[in-house]
């Protein structure tokens, strides 16, 4: 797996060609959409023009900021995601679910350790209580088809419990 976990959110775009959905820079198996807490609605206006907070007050970990540009993404650009986190106490695993969909296909559902992810980020596991910050970039292949995408990510600690909710949804032009 390379990248971050927001340039696999961000950056994983499908070309359909012949009725066949292939993924763009990385080898993802398609999988049958995932139920990802279907009470929870997804706000785009709570937070940014493109996430929202979808986690409970309850959850480990708060999102402190996310700043995504351009805003909107355009297909061909560079995409830059900065973002960081409050952590309430130590964490040292977990997974980190994502699910993406283009229009009404779900193009990418899939778990990712949580260790793996945060030092594909250059940050170490275990992560500390505190605050963690990271700045990804990644090239929008010009390809990907434009429209409106959806996402949902919920990372849990070690123990199963939820650590925070992020929803995305933007139209890429």
């Amino acid at each position: 797996m390379k990248g971050g976990l927001f340039v696999l959110l961000l950056s994983v775009w499908v070309v359909l060609s012949m009725g066949k959905v292939s993924v763009i820079e990385y080898d993802v198996e398609i999988l049958p959409a995932i139920s990802l807490d279907a009470a929870t609605p997804v706000n785009v206006n709570e937070v940014g023009d493109i996430w929202s907070d979808c986690g409970k007050a309850s959850d480990e970990a708060k999102i402190v900021s996310v700043t995504i540009t351009p805003d909107p993404p355009k297909k061909g650009q560079k995409l830059t995601v900065k973002a960081s986190f409050g952590v309430k106490e130590n964490v040292t695993g977990g997974t980190v679910k994502v699910q993406i969909k283009w229009g009404v296909i779900t193009v990418l559902s899939k778990s990712y350790g949580l260790c793996d992810l945060v030092d594909e980020m250059g940050k170490m596991c275990p992560v500390a209580e505190g605050t963690i910050e990271f700045t990804k970039e990644e090239a929008i292949p010009s390809l990907s088809p434009g429209g409106g995408y959806t996402g949902k990510i919920i990372a849990g600690d070690q123990n199963g419990k939820e650590l925070l909710c992020i929803d995305l949804k933007f139209d890429l032009s």
